[in-house]
């Protein structure tokens, strides 16, 4: 197999070294939407993902309601939109 080829298994892409590749859907239909799209890029896979595993500090579980990025710590982005 050549370097650069990819191959299916069980519906599954890998690359040449033989680790998965993974796609994910970015929904933009959740409302308002940042005129950034590293902003929303973030918001949903944090979304998505706060959808599946609950994060914990020390133990005990942190409810997340936004990130910074590190480039600009003083700036937050609320992971949901508020509903109006």
């Amino acid at each position: 197999m050549c370097s650069r080829e990819k191959k299916e298994v069980a519906n599954q892409l890998v690359d040449e070294k033989g680790d998965y590749i993974f796609r994910f859907k970015i929904d933009s239909s959740q409302g308002e939407t940042n005129p950034e799209p590293l902003v929303d890029f973030v918001r949903c896979q944090l979304a998505d993902l706060l959808q599946i595993v609950v994060l914990t500090h020390n133990g005990k579980r942190v409810r997340v309601t936004g990130f910074r990025f590190l480039n600009d710590t003083e700036t937050e982005h609320k992971i949901w939109m508020s509903k109006k």
